[in-house]
């Protein structure tokens, strides 16, 4: 059964709850409390069956409703970029193995002199200057007649051995200090370039075998011990992680611990 609305001569109250126009449109269900929803283009609310009025709708209500209905977008939410991240992204650090690499050359520097005094704890300026001169003005030692590995004249453990552990200190401090594999082997040749025409040539000329020998066993077992460092790293237990790290980069260690640098 249907009834006119009494305020209305456009709109039916339908037996259901519903109003329906001429065109038969439901508008709303008054059982449901649904909100009454404005006709296109009219600036008036149709009459509901259960209130039985008819609500003006001004022009700026209308341009404030339409507002508000609609949508609105919430931006997301800047995330800020992890320890780890803002870590990565910063570039190689050089201090730290630089004077890592500095404090090395210098210890080893005078252990030669106290196990080699000739010629390596000469101490005259004039004897300096005259070996300098000697190192920059000709070639590096290279005698291909002696034994492998002292083409230089030195015994092979000290080029195999201490050029291989002295190459892979500078290499894995500047891995440890966020050098790439070929930025750390480029250290690793600049530092032996001042070792052999810096440190040591006051006593010896530099030898080609240590100017190439060491990068390239600094390369090996520098990431070697890169390797192993970082995987000890992630060990859980605090004690065996420590010990490991030790064990693989005690001088780096030593370092970090005393809180001298932290890479």
């Amino acid at each position: 059964m249907a009834v006119r609305h009494p305020k209305s001569a456009a709109a039916t109250c339908c037996a259901d709850g519903t109003i329906r126009c001429p065109d038969d449109e439901p508008l709303a269900r008054a059982y449901h409390h649904q909100p009454v929803t404005p006709r296109p283009f009219t600036n008036r609310i149709q009459p509901s069956c259960k209130y039985g009025t008819t609500t003006p709708m001004g022009p700026l209500a209308l341009l404030v409703s339409g507002f508000l209905a609609q949508p609105v977008t919430i931006p997301p939410a800047r995330q800020e970029p992890s320890e780890q991240q803002a870590e990565t992204s910063k570039g190689p650090r050089w201090t730290p193995p630089t004077v890592h690499v500095l404090t090395m050359f210098s210890v080893v520097r005078a252990t030669e002199a106290l196990l080699w005094p000739d010629p390596f704890a000469e101490t005259d300026p004039a004897i300096w200057g005259q070996h300098y001169k000697e190192a920059w003005t000709r070639p590096p030692i290279f005698e291909p007649s002696r034994p492998a590995f002292s083409w230089d004249g030195d015994r092979w453990e000290i080029n195999v051995i201490g050029h291989g552990l002295m190459g892979s200190e500078a290499y894995l401090r500047a891995r440890q200090c966020k050098f790439g594999w070929l930025g750390a082997l480029a250290f690793t040749a600049g530092s032996t370039v001042v070792w052999e025409y810096g440190f040591e040539a006051n006593g010896v000329r530099p030898s080609a075998q240590d100017l190439v020998y060491t990068p390239i066993s600094g390369l090996a077992l520098g990431e070697a011990r890169f390797v192993l460092w970082k995987s000890a790293s992630q060990i859980s237990h605090p004690t065996l992680r420590s010990v490991l790290r030790g064990l693989v980069d005690p001088f780096g260690e030593l370092s970090r611990g005393t809180s001298i640098f932290d890479c």
